[in-house]
C-alpha cells in the first residue's frame, strides 16, 4: 500500500491495540453459567466499547497510521477467544 515509500508504522501503538482488542475479545466470549449465553448484549457492549476506545484514541489529529490501529485492534479481537479459557460455573468450588 505504500509502495515507493518504507512503511516504518508498525509499532507500539499497533501492539497498544491489540492489547485492546485481545480484552475486547475476551470479554466478549460467552459465559457457561447465564442462561443464554449468547445473547446480544453479551456480544455487543464489549464491542462497541472496544470501538469506541480505538476511534477515541487510535485515529487522533497528526500522522496517525489508522489502518495499523485497526488491523492491530480486529487481529486482537479475533486472537482473544482462541486463547481464552472457559469461566468455570459459578459455585464450582476450582
Amino acid at each position: 500500500m505504500h509502495y515507493p515509500d518504507s512503511y516504518r508504522s508498525i509499532g507500539a501503538s499497533t501492539a497498544i491495540f491489540a492489547g485492546l482488542g485481545l480484552l475486547t475479545g475476551h470479554a466478549m466470549r460467552p459465559s457457561t453459567g447465564r442462561a443464554h449465553p449468547w445473547r446480544w448484549r453479551t456480544l455487543l457492549i464489549p464491542l462497541f466499547a472496544g470501538a469506541t476506545m480505538l476511534s477515541l484514541y487510535g485515529a487522533g489529529g497528526g500522522p496517525v497510521d489508522v489502518l495499523a490501529h485497526l488491523a492491530g485492534f480486529i487481529a486482537g479481537t479475533i486472537v482473544a477467544p482462541c486463547f481464552s479459557r472457559r469461566a468455570l460455573p459459578l459455585g464450582s468450588g476450582k
